[in-house]
């Protein structure tokens, strides 16, 4: 199955990309997803994506079709063909 991704900042930035397509196995996981990426794109990624081997919550968003995985099954959110990935710092304001 095909998954659009969508990196804002400092992912943007760790990635190289804005955008792209890749493909995962049927079932795949939010989990599955940032491991595929991290070996892709290594050591600076991954400081910004796990700490101490668990899934940083303080310095990056995702979301799955414009849903936050917070609200779904967080990063055990099963991903679908088609479905678009974003990953961005959370926001904030007041």
């Amino acid at each position: 199955m095909k998954v659009h991704l969508r990196y804002y900042s400092i992912v943007r930035d760790a990635t190289g990309r804005k955008v792209e397509t890749i493909e995962l196995e049927e079932d795949s996981r939010i989990r599955d997803l940032l491991n595929i990426l991290v070996n892709r794109y290594g050591e600076t990624l991954r400081v910004y994506l796990y700490n101490d081997g668990a899934i940083r919550t303080d310095y990056l968003m995702i979301t799955v079709n414009d849903v936050d995985t917070m609200s779904l099954n967080k990063y055990d959110t099963i991903l679908h063909d088609g479905d678009t990935v974003m990953l961005l710092p959370p926001i904030g304001g007041g």
